[in-house]
């Protein structure tokens, strides 16, 4: 799938749905959000929507961090892990 393609499919993912709006704001529980080079909602939208989120950013990415730098990805995650509080 080529570059432009893919920018149409998630062109405006915050957007696409008018109802939706507030939605983010309201996931009370911990949440990483992890942006990669080819992001495609920018950090400040983001923190306007989810001002809880926790934003991070790997580098060396294109659309697929999982598999292009995985290391990245499971250390963010292991530490966002870290600091949530254990609720049981």
């Amino acid at each position: 799938m080529n570059r432009k393609a893919l920018a149409e499919i998630f062109k405006g993912l915050l957007e696409w749905d008018t109802a939706s709006a507030g939605s983010l704001k309201k996931i009370l529980y911990p949440t990483l959000c992890i942006l990669t080079d080819e992001h495609h909602c920018t950090f400040e939208k983001i923190r306007r929507q989810a001002p809880q989120f926790e934003i991070g950013k790997v580098v060396g990415s294109k659309c697929w961090a999982t598999l292009e730098v995985p290391e990245q990805v499971n250390t963010m995650i292991a530490r966002f892990l870290k600091f949530i509080p254990n609720k049981n």
